[in-house]
């Protein structure tokens, strides 16, 4: 089948064409069946749909279309009924008076003709069934079946009927969905669509590529776009058809592509201006949750009853703009909708919406027993600014940090920490510096470790100069841990120095000098720097300032501190002569962990445990390593799984069983 000659071709939609175009030969020599055609809103299936008609009218067959509709006063059937009307109206009068005294009166329930009301299903799904295959008899037909994700579940039952027997006949029907929608746990018709699914063919549209959006944006604007506006354009939409061409337009028009095209705005802002007030003002606070939202949360944000917020939501509904997925949560049918609306709303009105956002999601997170991901809470805390507490803000966005670790999404990590140093400001030095260490580790499991290094040299600073020996000790053993590329100013031995001078030399750990100068085997190691006079090497720097940060912590019942410095004192007491101390000091550390509610040094702490054990030669150390390995099964995190993946593979390859080893491996 040749394509009409008319019209410029779909951009980047060739290998859909000729799959369309595949279809309609088969059913034109007697092999037709259902197309399904699926994606996004604005993805393209209308506009492919359309030359699939155009190209099936150009080779003689007999068009019939059906739309649904997502409305809860459709009725029922109401893509057949339509379906029945255009083959009434366009087949030729023998080929309908053949095909209605085939398929009998049942189809006649579906016209409203009065005494068909008491048809079974059954007789009606074969009734429209026999219409079709009699009608294309005569001359092949084509059904177009429009956004069948809105079709009412009786009538896709009845879709899924025609499709087992219109494989040989000459017959096609081609349906459009938006397969997202269909995932839906609660969609009514999510079972029999994916049942379809498995009978018909499936054509997914994907979004555009780089060359095809150029091009569109090049036909919109009149003007062609260079490589970097593409890919930002292409990141921006997705590569979706409408997306891009609104996009396009606002380019030609001079504006940022990030922006809300004019003529989009206006259409959006005249839908809007026919709500009520208060909808609109519940769909304002709605915006601030994101796209998908609760209706008890919203409720509890706007400080509304319940029932009075369902209502505002269903004319809401009612007007299209936001639709139900499933008991309780709204979503809005497009997030130009949520942006438009965000946009109207004042900047002191939004920051007080994102502040009773963050008590709505805790409080309605309690009482459900639902989990809110720390993401969305430091978002609203974020957003908030000055109309949420301080202190609040700041822990909130620290949660998110150590949650996004967890995931090892160590750039949304680096985000948090620099946002609560930001929300900090000038206010508590000593948390500042806290955050600054974590925020320059963050920076370094990204790459960025000369930024890492601008950070910490900050957090140093601010350490030494509040005279407080023990936030300098963590400090200094933080740095000491730290990958020291981009470390230009050599503020690693420096920080130590510093910790030193603090901690060791002004006597502050003198009631515990036998620790101080003791290392985890008990052989004399540390000898007394500055008391004579000597410079310790930067090993021994870190190993004094360790075992004084531990001694001092111990005595003060600081485990925050604690973790730090028995962290520090396991990577310097290495070797197999400090096995056995190690392992004590594992077990130690594996107590504050836990302490602390810190999952990952506990369990890194417990992988050491093992290690130290079989250096020891300690027959324990199998209990120590089955231990570690139940902590990151019970956990599930991204980051306690590799690293029990990886000890894993290093007992299995100490034991010779390589292919599993290189088996854990892989997997890691």
């Amino acid at each position: 089948m040749s394509p009409p000659p008319s019209g410029r071709l779909l951009l980047g939609r060739d290998d859909s064409l000729r799959a369309v175009r595949a279809h309609l030969g088969r059913a034109v020599a007697g092999h037709g069946g259902v197309l399904l055609i699926t994606g996004e809103a604005g993805i393209g299936k209308t506009s492919l749909t359309g030359r699939a008609v155009q190209e099936a009218r150009s080779e003689g067959l007999t068009v019939l279309h059906g739309a649904c509709w997502d409305a809860d006063s459709t009725p029922g059937y109401w893509p057949w009924t339509q379906v029945i009307r255009s083959l009434r109206r366009s087949a030729r009068a023998q080929t309908w008076e053949a095909a209605s005294e085939a398929a009998g009166a049942a189809w006649e329930v579906l016209l409203g003709v009065s005494g068909a009301e008491d048809v079974e299903q059954f007789q009606l799904f074969d009734a429209v069934t026999t219409l079709l295959v009699t009608a294309a008899q005569h001359e092949p037909v084509l059904v177009v079946l429009e956004d069948v994700h809105w079709a009412d579940p009786a009538s896709v039952a009845l879709l899924e009927f025609a499709a087992q027997h219109l494989s040989l006949e000459r017959a096609l029907i081609l349906a459009t969905c938006r397969d997202v929608e269909i995932e839906r746990p609660d969609h009514p018709s999510r079972d029999r669509l994916r049942s379809l699914m498995t009978r018909a063919t499936t054509l997914a549209l994907p979004g555009l590529g780089a060359a095809d959006v150029a091009e569109l944006m090049h036909r919109t604007a009149s003007r062609a776009p260079d490589d970097g506006l593409v890919t930002e354009v292409l990141r921006r939409t997705g590569g979706n058809p409408f997306f891009v061409q609104e996009t396009a337009r606002l380019w030609a028009g001079g504006h940022e592509v990030t922006a809300v095209s004019p003529g989009l705005h206006a259409s959006l802002q005249q839908r809007l201006r026919l709500l009520d007030d208060p909808v609109a003002a519940c769909l304002g606070a709605a915006s601030v949750l994101g796209r998908r939202f609760r209706t008890d949360i919203l409720a509890r944000v706007l400080d509304a009853p319940l029932a009075q917020v369902r209502r505002w939501l269903a004319q809401a509904t009612d007007a299209q703009l936001i639709e139900r997925e499933r008991s309780g949560v709204a979503v809005f049918k497009h997030d130009l909708v949520r942006e438009t609306l965000y946009g109207n709303l004042d900047a002191q009105r939004a920051r007080r919406l994102h502040a009773a956002a963050v008590q709505a999601l805790r409080d309605t997170t309690a009482a459900s027993m639902g989990v809110i991901l720390p993401v969305e809470l430091a978002r609203h805390a974020h957003l908030a600014c000055e109309e949420l507490e301080r202190d609040e803000a700041v822990a909130l966005m620290l949660s998110a940090a150590r949650h996004a670790e967890q995931r090892m999404a160590h750039e949304e990590a680096v985000g948090h920490y620099g946002r609560a140093l930001d929300r900090l400001a000038d206010a508590d030095s000593a948390r500042r510096v806290l955050i600054g260490l974590d925020l320059g580790l963050a920076l370094q499991l990204t790459g960025e470790q000369e930024p890492s290094w601008r950070v910490f040299a900050d957090a140093a600073t601010l350490a030494r100069g509040l005279g407080r020996p023990l936030l300098m000790g963590r400090t200094a053993l933080t740095l000491y841990g730290a990958d020291g590329r981009g470390d230009t100013t050599s503020l690693k031995p420096r920080a130590l120095h510093w910790a030193h001078e603090q901690l060791v030399t002004s006597g502050m750990a003198t009631a515990t000098t036998a620790e101080g100068r003791r290392g985890a085997g008990g052989e004399d190691a540390l000898p007394e720097s500055h008391s004579t006079g000597l410079r310790l090497s930067e090993s021994l720097l870190a190993r004094s300032v360790a075992a004084a940060v531990v001694a001092t912590a111990r005595a003060a019942g600081d485990d925050d501190a604690l973790h730090v410095g028995l962290w520090a004192r396991m990577q310097a007491e290495w070797g197999p002569q400090a096995a056995v101390g190690r392992r004590e000091l594992a077990a130690e550390l594996i107590a504050v962990s836990r302490r602390r509610g810190d999952r990952w040094t506990e369990h890194v702490a417990m992988s050491m445990r093992w290690v130290a054990g079989l250096e020891a030669d300690d027959p324990r150390f199998l209990d120590d390593f089955h231990a570690m390995v139940a902590v990151a099964a019970s956990d599930g995190s991204a980051r306690l799984r590799l690293t029990s993946v990886i000890d894993r593979s290093v007992l299995l390859a100490m034991a010779g069983r390589f292919d599993e080893a290189e088996e854990l491996l892989e997997e890691s």
